[in-house]
């Protein structure tokens, strides 16, 4: 028996590929590439809740 499911994907994926030379990632290149991907701050934001999201950004990528 074989199944078949379509796959769709949007127009808006994107792939982003991070390599090191010779290592691994630090611990702090993981946290920080982890925090990239949860918050993103808008450079169109109001500049006290812009400086607000980034601060808030900083204390999470020391969480992780």
């Amino acid at each position: 028996m074989t199944a078949s499911f379509p796959v769709t994907m949007s127009n808006d994926f994107k792939l982003e590929v991070v390599t090191t030379n010779n290592r691994g990632f630090t611990p702090e290149e993981v946290a920080q590439r982890c925090v990239n991907k949860i918050i993103a701050v808008s450079e169109n934001a109001p500049p006290a809740i812009r400086e607000q999201a980034r601060e808030y950004r900083d204390s999470v990528e020391k969480i992780v």
